[in-house]
């Protein structure tokens, strides 16, 4: 036979819930007084902003937190209604959801932005539920904003990416059609000289020196054939560069499964840049280790680092006497070839050398510089499993440091 009593003292038990687990928790620890201590040492240590809030629109209870993200004093926060420090352009739906809520509708979540004594904002995410007879709304709210902000940085990411693909595929179209002639009339040229060149070479050995445009046929033949051969060499880093920029901002990824000497690549990108070098120091140097391992990737696109770093190392050189250094070695120890370009320029502030490589950022809007070049140069390197590592002092100079992991 079924105790009726005890039945009954199940179901008001049943019915309590939270409060017959608090009388129990009360029982446990010593009464009422312990057991309020404990919650209160909860409320006030939570990260989290834990609050009770009356219908009439004013906070009733606020726990630290509150002062620690927003800047007001308790008092402050107390002495206006909540409405007044929501974001102005959100207080419309915080109204919406605070007639929900005294409708007995429960928040599971919602976001707004509330205004700190500062003057910034914060976003908040909030879950709440109302006690209607009481007339107070019960709310937790949690400080977002970095995720929030991280979220708008990458939308503005994207709508730039968006941007320079369009500007891209349309750029790339104009320059790839005049620099198609260039290439092959330079190729058409260079053997057109080459069948030309015994007959100039009988008419000066019969007659002697001769102009060719005013300059001596002596030395017209010895740069005739490196001219031509740059303006083709010129016209397939036109091509590569283009493909580079494709390259950025399609989803698909370029041919990295060549291996590639880490020497000839320093080498190769000194040479395009001779003219450069000259022109910004008189003290440019190349330090290669020998007998590095091989890298698996492309030639062409680390070259295209290369320039692109050497050439801001050389833009930041304040005056000729001033120096920069490539140099190569091989880390055992993390089974990589480092490449290095050290300068002795200006020298990068802390608060910018965080931004150097997002894309459209540059500190050379003065000379033209576009921004892209470093964000290519570090798409570039994480492609092939690498990493480019900044060190600056302002007024010292910069270093930079490009590892990539060799041919396994």
């Amino acid at each position: 036979m079924k105790n009726k009593g005890n039945d009954k003292k199940q179901l008001i038990n049943k019915r309590a819930g939270p409060r017959g687990q608090l009388a129990k928790l009360n029982a446990l620890k010593g009464g009422y007084n312990q057991t309020e201590k404990i919650y209160e040492h909860f409320f006030n240590l939570s990260n989290d902003m834990l609050c009770v809030a009356g219908l009439d629109g004013y906070f009733k209870l606020l726990n630290p937190a509150f002062e620690n993200v927003l800047g007001y004093t308790k008092e402050e926060l107390f002495a206006k209604p909540f409405f007044e420090f929501v974001y102005p352009e959100d207080r419309e739906k915080n109204r919406a959801e605070v007639q929900s809520l005294s409708a007995g509708i429960p928040i599971v979540y919602c976001e707004h932005r509330y205004l700190c004594k500062d003057g910034s904002y914060k976003w908040l995410a909030w879950t709440s539920h109302t006690d209607v007879e009481e007339g107070l709304i019960y709310a937790v709210a949690r400080d977002i904003t970095e995720r929030k902000q991280a979220e708008e940085a990458k939308l503005i990411h994207a709508n730039k990416m968006t941007a320079l693909g369009t500007l891209v595929s349309g750029v790339a179209h104009e320059i790839n059609n005049p620099n198609t002639f260039i290439k092959s009339n330079a190729r058409l040229f260079s053997k057109i000289w080459k069948s030309a060149e015994h007959i100039l070479e009988e008419y000066y050995r019969d007659n002697g020196e001769f102009l060719m445009e005013e300059i001596p046929y002596s030395e017209v033949r010895e740069f005739a054939p490196k001219l031509l051969k740059a303006i083709d060499e010129g016209s397939m880093r036109i091509q590569g560069i283009v493909d580079g920029l494709r390259d950025f901002v399609r989803p698909e990824k370029a041919s990295l499964d060549g291996k590639v000497n880490v020497n000839d690549v320093v080498n190769a990108a000194r040479s395009v840049l001779s003219h450069q070098i000259n022109k910004y120091t008189d003290n440019f140097e190349i330090i290669s280790e020998n007998n590095i391992p091989f890298i698996k990737g492309s030639s062409q696109q680390i070259e295209q680092v290369l320039i692109n770093l050497i050439m801001n190392s050389l833009q930041a050189l304040p005056d000729k006497s001033r120096g920069v250094q490539a140099s190569t070695v091989f880390d055992k120890e993390s089974g990589s070839a480092i490449i290095q370009v050290k300068d002795e320029g200006i020298g990068i502030a802390s608060d910018i050398i965080e931004r150097i490589t997002e894309p459209f950022f540059t500190t050379k809007s003065d000379i033209g510089g576009t921004g892209l070049g470093l964000s290519i140069s570090y798409a570039i390197i994480k492609e092939h499993n690498g990493s480019l590592e900044f060190e600056s002092e302002p007024g010292r100079g910069t270093t930079v440091k490009v590892k990539l992991p060799i041919y396994r």
